[in-house]
């Protein structure tokens, strides 16, 4: 009677401690809708940038949000200047169209990598490496 009381609290303190929590009438949809309406909040804040906006049934629509509701919002479309209403609930993704941030930076730092590879291969082709030998191979060439 007592190993199996004690085996029950055992057992239920290592559940409690991994840290196990019901969960309650929460879903995947509302957290990325909730996702999905923060993004469209900044994007139209910002200077009215270009968006790409994808559907969940695969489409794509680029343009500019003209409006933003609490279950809707507008893009302006930039091919036929034609308004389209989005429900959040329609979307799978929206995103700034054109280069992150991230991606210019890493651009930037490619080019100046190239820059002084094409600089240093110029340099050495002109001037050849004039006795220099990082390895120290000059003193153990000597007879």
């Amino acid at each position: 009677m007592i190993s199996k009381f004690l085996s029950f609290t055992i057992f239920g303190l290592v559940i409690y401690g991994l840290g196990f929590q019901p969960v309650l009438a929460a879903t995947g949809d509302d957290s990325k809708i909730e996702k999905i309406k923060r993004s469209v909040r900044e994007l139209s804040t910002v200077d009215s940038p270009a968006v790409v906006v994808k559907m969940k049934n695969g489409t794509k629509i680029e343009g500019h949000i003209s409006q933003v509701l609490d279950g809707s919002f507008d893009v302006v479309s930039t091919e036929t200047r034609q308004t389209a209403t989005i429900l959040y609930g329609d979307v799978s993704s929206v995103k700034r169209h054109g280069w992150s941030k991230g991606a210019k930076i890493a651009l930037g730092v490619g080019i100046g990598a190239a820059v002084t590879v094409a600089v240093i291969a110029g340099v050495v082709a002109k001037k050849g490496l004039s006795g220099f030998c990082p390895l120290g191979c000059s003193t153990m060439l000597r007879p």
